[in-house]
């Protein structure tokens, strides 16, 4: 066998303080090329501070002379570094070994500027492109205006694409982005196993394309390479320019390298990646029939040949009970040290990572440890698993939102919708936990049918599984959902779900989101556990010990590279092209400068104003401020009364269409409909009819002309230091309650505050140069010669403030 493929679409990201998110996916694996675990490295990179130096610091033109601090990554303000986008991939025609079209979809979360470089790995041994070709690639579809033949570049060692943006271009946030490689450019669709060609190091060069398929057919069967239909977009800023997340030397220079611990699966074989990961070493011992502690030699890597159904070992073999080695005073218990996967780690009391009341020679190095729940990785609330992963597969969960079909006293149907920040692609679930929930015939497969906004989707599945207690409803997606697009699916099969009295069906649940790829997720902080290791063919991580724990101090810029690795090779590294810095929490305001509660003029007139009788009641507003849809506005009417509490009182307007009347406290409460605005300096006459039933003051003529409305919106006013790049800040939390001990009734709201490259990075437009006339029609603003051409706002309308 040879080298397992390296992972694909890495991507790293600061997450907590001090601490990184790594996530990658494992390539391709078959008998030909096994995969055991992977190896995560991380550089650190010089930050001389020198403009040639690595990661130097640059001011940023729009926070010069006001003391801001200078930065090195783009968005260093904002979030740290690491910033990637998405880029969905599709492929026509799809003819093994026949030159293909590839489409690329993405939505950004960040403006792309002119000059950037989009970085997009297709995941060797995926699209190929013959060495040494010399053609001509033009881009084509929307945004080919954006990026020409000269800014296409792809390097066939290692199937990643550039595309540059043309100089003074701006791909503007939030908006979609379509460019097509045509067939043009010559990238080959893969056929069914494996292209080898002669240049391949693990191979020689005796071994050709031709004859490595005949070996692959007769000594370990085919598989199907499938191109990538998602993949990490790493976006590259020039050099000199203030964006991108990478050092702008083009690379790191590296003053160090930390190593983490092998990460292996829960699989006993080489020929999968699932189930649960293990950090650990590589000393357990490697026979079933050695006598411990005397037979010290028989350990991986010093003995080659080793049988993961070891004594002692930590797979829960009847053999390895302590019964059945009842002799041996070093089995203490039923499972002990090498690990389920064949290669042995372990962290576990026993031969590889014995307690300290056991001999020092039934030791021979550290072992396994099995990462913790789910949860507890994700919150970093463990303490004593640093680094921690995910179980494969898991990816960044997401909310959905639930409405229901009943039919006294079950529910018959169920809608769900999702809105999700990263797209999702065939093969990914997502499971929704329903709390006490039942389903009278138990676990089935649900009809359902599934549309991404309003184009259908085929080839999705829903499943219903009741475990007695709790109720899970499991989505497999089938047609790729775009990123930022609404999924909706509803159950089209007989269901009879049921919750106990006074424990209703929730509107709104997590959903647990799985890529069905084997998605490894690993999540470290300052003072991670650290190994060191050699490799050399034959011996991939050779004298593998732990050494000293990791230090990230604050503001530390790194680089990420991952290896796979089997038991005689190592991969190519998968290196992140951008850089991410260690981050702590953002200083919080620094006082409340003011808090404004709105209010508004209300003009009111009146039917027949007779004493104690019913009346008309008409009232005029005029917004100084736009009222959006759920805006309420609270009208005291001192004297009036009615002979009860009236709810949805019908009124002749159409922006607020329906009013409620509390009598206890003589208010009217007037509410803005779903999907309309009462906008600013707009007058809204609001008409309430005498059969409504508020009953006119027992005086005649007391009733007031005019009111203080309450709006139920405030304004908030407070001062914040400006970010720093090791206090990077998204925006601000908001939260208001009634309750003064802040445990029920409690609202939430965010803002976001991005100043990567201005107030609200909107758009670098430049000040004003003076003040607008009140005759003045037309304003021109000029292009600053630093920024971005402005021909997308063609067309556009401006808001300027």
């Amino acid at each position: 066998f040879v080298a397992p493929d390296p992972p694909v679409n890495l991507r790293a990201v600061p997450y907590g303080e001090l601490g990184f998110r790594v996530e990658f996916d494992p390539g391709p694996i078959a008998r030909l090329k096994p995969l055991s675990g992977f190896i995560i490295e991380m550089d650190i990179c010089e930050q001389s501070g020198a403009a040639s130096g690595s990661c130097a610091l640059q001011a940023t033109p729009q926070y010069t002379g006001i003391g801001v601090s200078d930065r090195s990554l783009g968005s260093d303000y904002f979030m740290g570094g690491g910033r990637t986008e998405e880029a969905q991939l599709s492929y026509n025609p799809m003819t093994a070994a026949t030159a293909t079209a590839v489409t690329i979809n993405i939505y950004p979360d960040e403006h792309i500027y002119g000059g950037d470089t989009l970085q997009i790995d297709l995941g060797l041994p995926g699209l190929i492109q013959a060495v040494g070709w010399s053609g001509t690639c033009t881009p084509e579809g929307t945004h080919a205006a954006y990026f020409t033949a000269a800014s296409f570049s792809f390097n066939e060692n290692t199937s990643v694409v550039s595309l540059e943006v043309v100089a003074g271009k701006l791909l503007p946030r939030l908006e979609p982005i379509q460019v097509t490689l045509p067939t043009g450019c010559e990238l080959i669709y893969p056929e069914t196993g494996l292209s080898w060609t002669s240049t391949n190091t693990n191979l020689g060069s005796a071994h050709t394309g031709t004859n490595m398929a005949a070996y692959q057919a007769s000594r370990y069967g085919t598989f199907g390479t499938t191109p990538l239909r998602y993949a990490v977009v790493h976006v590259i800023g020039a050099i000199g320019a203030t964006n991108g997340d990478n050092c702008k030397n083009v690379t790191c220079t590296v003053s160090s390298t930390k190593v983490l611990p092998t990460v292996q699966d829960g699989s006993s074989m080489d020929l999968s990646w699932t189930g649960n990961m293990q950090f650990g070493a590589t000393g357990a011992a490697c026979d079933n029939n050695i006598e411990v502690p005397m037979d010290t030699t028989s350990v991986f890597p010093a003995k080659r040949f080793c049988a993961m159904y070891s004594t002692g070992s930590n797979d829960p073999d009847p053999n390895d009970s302590s019964a059945t080695n009842f002799d041996n005073p070093y089995v203490l218990g039923d499972q002990g040290n090498s690990g389920p996967n064949g290669a042995p780690i372990g962290r576990n009391p026993g031969r590889a990572g014995r307690a300290s009341f056991v001999s020092a020679a039934a030791t021979v190095t550290t072992g396994t440890y099995v990462t913790d729940s789910s949860a507890a990785c994700r919150a970093g609330t463990n303490t004593a698993n640093n680094p921690c992963a995910l179980p494969g597969g898991e990816d960044w969960n997401t909310v959905a939102t639930m409405s229901y079909t009943y039919s006294d006293p079950n529910v018959t149907a169920v809608e769900i919708q999702v809105t999700r920040d990263r797209g999702i692609y065939p093969g990914n679930t997502l499971t929704i936990q329903m709390p006490s929930a039942t389903n009278a015939d138990g676990s089935v497969d649900l009809a359902c049918t599934a549309m991404a906004g309003s184009t259908a989707l085929t080839n999705w599945t829903c499943m219903w599984t009741d475990d007695g207690t709790d109720g899970y409803i499991t989505v497999t997606a089938g047609d790729p959902v775009p990123k930022m697009s609404t999924l909706t699916l509803t159950t089209t099969a007989t269901i009879a779900l049921t919750k106990p009295a006074g424990n209703p069906f929730p509107n709104s649940a997590v959903a647990a989101v799985n890529t069905g790829a084997g998605r490894v997720t690993i999540l470290f902080r300052n003072g991670s556990s650290a190994v060191t290791y050699t490799s050399a063919v034959g011996d991939p991580i050779g004298s593998y010990t732990e050494s000293t724990y990791i230090a990230i101090p604050a503001d530390t810029v790194v680089t990420f590279r991952a290896y796979a690795y089997n038991g005689r090779f190592r991969s190519a590294a998968a290196t992140t092209p951008i850089q991410s810095r260690a981050v702590q929490k953002p200083d919080p305001p620094s006082y409340f400068a003011e808090t404004d509660h709105s209010m508004q003029w209300v003009h009111l007139t009146y039917g027949a104003p007779n004493a104690s009788i019913a009346v008309a009641i008409t009232m005029s507003v005029t917004p100084t401020m736009d009222l959006f849809n759920g805006t309420t506005l609270d009208i005291h009417l001192p004297g009036f009364t009615s002979a009860a509490i009236l709810r949805d009182i019908t009124t002749d307007s159409t922006v607020f269409p329906t009013a409620q009347w509390n009598n206890n406290l003589s208010t009217l409460v007037l509410k803005v409909a779903a999907g309309m605005t009462a906008l600013t300096g707009v007058e809204q006459t609001i008409t309430i009819a005498d059969t409504a039933g508020i009953i006119y003051p027992s005086v005649d003529g007391s009733a007031i002309a005019r009111q203080h409305a309450k709006v139920n919106s405030f304004s908030l006013y407070w001062v914040s230091p400006f970010p720093l790049t090791k206090k990077p800040r998204k925006g601000f939390v908001i939260q208001a309650t009634t309750d003064r001990n802040w445990l029920t009734d409690i609202h939430t709201l965010t803002v976001p505050d991005k100043l990567n490259n201005g107030a609200e990075d909107l758009i670098r437009i430049g000040y004003l140069q003076a003040d607008i006339t009140d005759t003045q029609a037309n304003l021109t603003v000029a292009d600053p010669g630093s920024g971005p051409a402005l021909d997308w706002l063609g067309g556009q309308y401006i808001k300027v403030d």
